[in-house]
């Protein structure tokens, strides 16, 4: 209803929220006008200090997922070979391209998915081809500040993505058209 409301009613969604509750203890010498304005205005400055990663993660951890069957074969690129990621989950990639990815980025522990997975979080995320409903669940796995990139070409369709998490969780979406997985950085970033 809004934060100049007179009344709200606050349930469980706000008290016991993913994080924890919601509320914001203000002291009662806070006039109401400041209140209402606390969390927009906080939005509006940290909108202006965003600093969205051009590169993937250094040490970071990384998911690179394509459709079962799909043959292409993609490549890091130098900047996500100089990350140089601790940690690669692959997930329906040919053999050829996972052993380019291990050719390229030796000091990678190489994880080798059987399907996408349910409480693993990565910093970098490749989205490969993927159907609407694949990229979609695999989006949600992404860490704090984590980047998600659409790799190759898709369809113009009706796409659900989590819309707070740009905002609230820092996640940045980018693409490229091409098979180099580092192609989607150091783009236009704003």
């Amino acid at each position: 209803d809004g934060g100049m409301a007179e009344y709200s009613r606050i349930d469980q969604r706000v008290l016991n929220g993913d994080e924890g509750c919601y509320l914001l203890p203000l002291a009662d010498s806070i006039p109401a006008g400041i209140a209402a304005l606390i969390e927009p205005w906080t939005c509006v400055i940290a909108s202006y200090m965003i600093e969205n990663r051009n590169a993937p993660l250094k040490g970071g951890s990384a998911l690179i997922a394509a459709e079962n069957g799909n043959r292409i074969i993609y490549e890091t690129g130098k900047p996500l070979a100089d990350a140089k990621p601790a940690k690669i989950s692959v997930l329906n990639l040919s053999p050829q391209a996972v052993d380019l990815i291990k050719k390229e980025i030796p000091s990678a522990k190489i994880e080798i998915l059987a399907s996408i997975p349910e409480k693993e979080t990565f910093d970098d995320i490749f989205l490969c081809g993927l159907r609407r409903e694949n990229a979609e669940r695999i989006a949600k796995l992404a860490n704090r500040n984590a980047v998600i990139s659409f790799i190759g070409d898709y369809p113009d369709e009706a796409w659900s993505f989590d819309i707070g998490g740009i905002h609230y969780n820092g996640w940045f979406y980018q693409g490229a058209k091409t098979n180099v997985l580092s192609d989607a950085y150091g783009r236009n970033v704003r």
